[in-house]
């Protein structure tokens, strides 16, 4: 991300929607993480309930349950579209 021109405002616009929600956490003693509130309302996720853990490259997405196994299920319909996209600023999946 950090190799796009930020010269291409849909290069911007992509690195700003990718990075804007993204937070720093530490782990407690024991491990564990506590999700921000806004964050949790974003991903729907309630006190208690069952969440995924993604890995995604230097980083982790934290899904509810349902949702990952619908996305999983079902794929990103638009994965072709995003990779073209994606190659076209010089980044390969």
């Amino acid at each position: 991300l950090r190799t796009l021109s930020i010269a291409d405002p849909n290069a911007r616009a992509f690195v700003r929607f990718f990075i804007a929600g993204a937070r720093t956490l530490e782990c407690d003693k024991q491990g564990r993480f506590l999700v921000p509130a806004n964050l949790r309302d974003y991903a729907d996720i309630g006190r208690k309930q069952d969440v995924i853990l993604t890995g995604a490259d230097t980083r982790i997405e934290v899904w509810a349950k349902e949702k990952w196994a619908r996305y999983a299920g079902e794929g990103d319909p638009n994965i072709t579209e995003i990779s073209t996209q994606l190659a076209g600023y010089g980044i390969t999946i």
